[in-house]
């Protein structure tokens, strides 16, 4: 699996992030872990940039999905948004985007929108507020040292060890990953067997 930048010629999914390029950063490494090459990962060019949260999210999801074919999504937020996928579920109403309760799970669920059919993954980062807190935990696995969920602090921090996020995903095995980012990975590895399927 790959997160990449350009339109993709092979199955893939639009991801959209609720809170900036920390969570790129993260996504990109993670991603790298799955080894297959049935689907990527693509952040399209958001007509609506520089806003941040759910309602900037969902504004994004109906105007792609007005506008461009491809019909599966990934929404990546922090928890101090949305607190489960049945809050998004309510909120994509307001947008003219109607949820189904067929297949629905705590991290996917159909919508339709018009005529069109769409997939929507989510995954909430974060146990109380942010992804910040999944990467002190990848930290604690990996130093046995507790850092302050601040990405400051956590920058700092890894800096002693001559490291950033990037490096510490990278050394870090998918177990081990499994046990700081679970909504994340639970998520991948449903949007890479829905694709092994296909």
């Amino acid at each position: 699996m790959k997160y990449i930048d350009h339109s993709p010629k092979h199955p893939f999914v639009n991801v959209l992030i609720a809170d900036g390029k920390y969570e790129v950063r993260i996504l990109n490494r993670v991603v790298q872990k799955f080894q297959t090459d049935n689907v990527s990962l693509f952040s399209p060019a958001t007509p609506l940039g520089g806003q941040k949260g759910l309602v900037s999210v969902l504004n994004v999801l109906k105007v792609l999905t007005d506008k461009f074919s491809n019909s599966n999504f990934l929404i990546v937020i922090d928890r101090e948004h949305v607190s489960n996928t049945a809050q998004i579920m309510d909120e994509v109403k307001k947008f003219g985007i109607v949820p189904m309760d067929e297949d629905k799970t705590e991290y996917y669920f159909k919508a339709k929108v018009g005529q069109k059919m769409i997939n929507v993954y989510v995954t909430i980062q974060g146990m109380k507020k942010n992804i910040e807190e999944e990467v002190s935990i990848l930290i604690q696995q990996t130093y046995a040292q507790e850092i302050s969920p601040d990405k400051d602090k956590i920058r700092d921090f890894l800096n002693t060890k001559n490291k950033n996020v990037e490096s510490l995903i990278d050394d870090s095995n998918l177990p081990k990953l499994k046990k700081s980012f679970p909504c994340l990975i639970q998520v991948l590895e449903c949007i890479s067997n829905k694709h092994r399927e296909v």
